[in-house]
């Protein structure tokens, strides 16, 4: 039984409970209410979390220290690799003005550079360019490069408040461009030339 779960013996005899109470205010019990919440998620950072600095002798086999840690802990991961994907497109995108050689302008064209247009918006739109520009700042003007760092952050944070609205047109872009691509490479449809 708990220490803090109460006796058959507290429960009918008035003093013995008020001082379990004050028992329970001031020690939470760890198999019940709230508490259970609590210590799970002290139990957690004991185990997955880095160990404590006040160690005799620090060791190096600390899962947090060994291996980079996993992106999914840190979004920085997943911005640079979507960084690397809109350099790819953007490079297919004008690679598509481009008719053997010569410069020309195409429905298809168009549709590639809308799309990539609205995957960077998105790309650029996300929390962690934010982070990277200056959230983490307190002080622009005491930091190196504080102004250039103050607009890139205002202009990341006005992205950002639309970064929703880009994940949607961005998603309905690339989905139309995958249709539109797979049409014409079929024979279904043919790429209208503009110029």
């Amino acid at each position: 039984m708990p220490r803090c779960a109460p006796s058959k013996a507290s429960i009918t005899s008035g003093a013995r409970t008020s001082r379990l109470s004050i028992r329970r205010s001031s020690i939470p019990c760890i198999t019940g209410g709230h508490s259970l919440r609590l210590s799970s998620f002290l139990l957690a950072r004991w185990a997955f979390g880095p160990r404590a600095t006040t160690t005799a002798k620090p060791t190096t086999a600390r899962f947090s220290w060994t291996r980079p840690p996993a992106p999914s802990a840190n979004p920085l991961y997943f911005f640079y690799l979507a960084v690397l994907f809109i350099v790819f497109l953007w490079y297919d995108a004008i690679r598509s003005f481009f008719f053997s050689g010569h410069f020309g302008i195409g429905v298809g064209t168009l549709i590639l550079t809308l799309n990539v247009s609205l995957l960077s918006l998105y790309t650029f739109s996300c929390h962690s360019l934010r982070h990277l520009a200056g959230g983490k700042l307190d002080c622009f003007s005491c930091a190196t490069f504080g102004r250039s760092r103050f607009e890139a952050w205002r202009l990341s944070t006005f992205l950002n408040e639309r970064h929703m609205l880009f994940a949607w047109c961005s998603l309905f872009s690339v989905g139309f461009a995958d249709f539109y691509i797979r049409m014409v490479s079929c024979g279904a449809i043919r790429d209208l030339r503009l110029l």
